[in-house]
């Protein structure tokens, strides 16, 4: 869903380096990280970056997670939507947050450490990440 609560489309997705960004409000180093990721986020959507960021939340209520999600520039996958979810966790190994799993057009993963490499090379990731989007 986008920021105003509609229902985003898979095909406005096409062709987009997408990121899962597994976090929540109750977690301390996902605060932290957040505002670093909404930076980064924002410098790649001004240099015209293909790229796109869903939060899949991990909150335990639905109040907790509005609030952390109104902190956010990109798109979520709903609350209620806890199957998705559950099965996004699963699907992708994350036993922990905050995790970002980067995946290319085609939905293969790119990395699953897309923390560390923020981390590693700040605003260099995306580029990095592009490039490796490329040439899959």
């Amino acid at each position: 869903m986008g920021k105003d609560g509609v229902d985003v489309s898979a095909e406005s997705l096409r062709g987009k380096v997408v990121a899962l960004y597994f976090s929540a409000h109750w977690c301390g180093p996902c605060r932290a990280f957040t505002p670093q990721l909404a930076s980064i986020y924002a410098g790649a959507a001004s240099a015209g970056h293909a790229l796109e960021i869903i939060f899949v939340s991990a909150d335990r209520d639905v109040d907790a997670f509005q609030t952390y999600f109104a902190q956010q520039p990109w798109l979520a996958v709903k609350f209620s939507h806890a199957e998705l979810r559950q099965r996004l966790n699963e699907q992708y190994g994350v036993n922990a947050v905050p995790t970002l799993i980067v995946l290319n057009a085609d939905g293969c993963v790119l990395t699953k450490d897309g923390r560390g490499d923020i981390a590693r090379l700040g605003d260099a990731a995306i580029p990095q990440w592009l490039s490796k989007a490329a040439s899959h």
